[in-house]
């Protein structure tokens, strides 16, 4: 229901002019934070090569 709503006012308030000079700018800044936030999140580390249960090498291991 709220999803409704939110549609509507949207589509009558989208063309007003104090709801579109402000939702320009909001919407850039926005833009660019996001960029921003995902070149300074680190990256995950790559997984090993190896499964896990190959990492401890031994004599009877079926990895060795």
């Amino acid at each position: 229901m709220y999803d409704l709503i939110v549609l509507v006012v949207n589509r009558l308030t989208v063309h007003h002019p104090f709801v579109n000079s402000a939702a320009g700018p909001v919407h850039g800044a926005a833009y660019l934070a996001v960029i921003a936030l995902a070149l300074l999140v680190p990256t995950a580390p790559a997984a090993p090569a190896t499964p896990p249960s190959c990492r401890e090498s031994v004599a009877t291991s079926p990895c060795a």
